[in-house]
C-alpha cells in the first residue's frame, strides 16, 4: 500500500483517506482488492481474519458492529465491506461463497475485537 494510505487502520482520518483513495482511483481500489485476496487462509474464517487485520487495528474495530448495535458505528455501511467481500471471492476455493456467509465471520471478529488486544497479554 501506497505511504498516504497506511495500514492497519486505527483512526477515521485514515479510515476517510482510504475511502477517498478507493472512490476516486479505480486501479488503487483493484490493486487493494488483489493485495488483499493474497493473504489467503486456510479456510474463510481464517481468510476473513488475516484480512480484517491487516487492514484494521482491534482498538480502532472495537467502536464498530456489523450492524451498528449497542451504540456502536454501523461496518456494514462502510466502504470496505464491498472491498472485503469481493477480495475474499477472488481467491478460488471462495468464488462461489455468499456475501452472507463471508459477513458471518466478520460479524464475530468485530465482536471479538474489543477483547483481542486484552487477550494477547
Amino acid at each position: 500500500m501506497s505511504a498516504d494510505c497506511p495500514l492497519p487502520i486505527d483512526n477515521e482520518i485514515d479510515l476517510n483517506i482510504l475511502e477517498d483513495k478507493t472512490l476516486g482511483d479505480l486501479k488503487f481500489k483493484n490493486n487493494l482488492i488483489h493485495e488483499l485476496s493474497c493473504v489467503g487462509g486456510k479456510h474463510l474464517k481464517a481468510a476473513v481474519k488475516r484480512i480484517m487485520s491487516k487492514l484494521f487495528t482491534n482498538s480502532f474495530l472495537s467502536m464498530f458492529s456489523f450492524s451498528g448495535k449497542k451504540g456502536k458505528k454501523k461496518f456494514c455501511d462502510l466502504f470496505i465491506l464491498p472491498i472485503i467481500l469481493k477480495s475474499i471471492k477472488k481467491q478460488l476455493k471462495f468464488k462461489n461463497t455468499s456475501d452472507h456467509e463471508i459477513e458471518e465471520p466478520i460479524k464475530i471478529y468485530l465482536a471479538q475485537a474489543p477483547f483481542a488486544d486484552k487477550n494477547k497479554k
